[in-house]
């Protein structure tokens, strides 16, 4: 069995050949990613638990009087076990 070369175009390629990426230029791609900026935008939803959020943060809720109320709250809420 005959292996032929592959010719594309007038060109033969070569495996042993190294092929070289254009390497954009630093300060065209740190321009662009100045230019570029994240947003973030909450829902209502999201915006109604930030009060939520900073009374995590602050410890409020690691408080015994705060961890009892809510463990009550929670009982009345589930079903009653059988």
């Amino acid at each position: 069995m005959t292996i032929e070369p592959v010719h594309g175009n007038g060109q033969m390629y070569d495996a042993h050949s190294k092929i070289q990426k254009a390497k954009p230029d630093q300060a065209a791609v740190q321009t662009t990613v100045n230019k570029q900026g994240d947003t973030l935008t909450l829902s209502a939803e999201a915006k109604n638990l930030q009060p939520v959020v900073a009374n995590l943060q602050s410890g409020f809720y690691n408080k015994p009087d705060v961890i009892k109320n809510v463990a009550n709250k929670i009982s009345q809420e589930l079903p009653p076990a059988k």
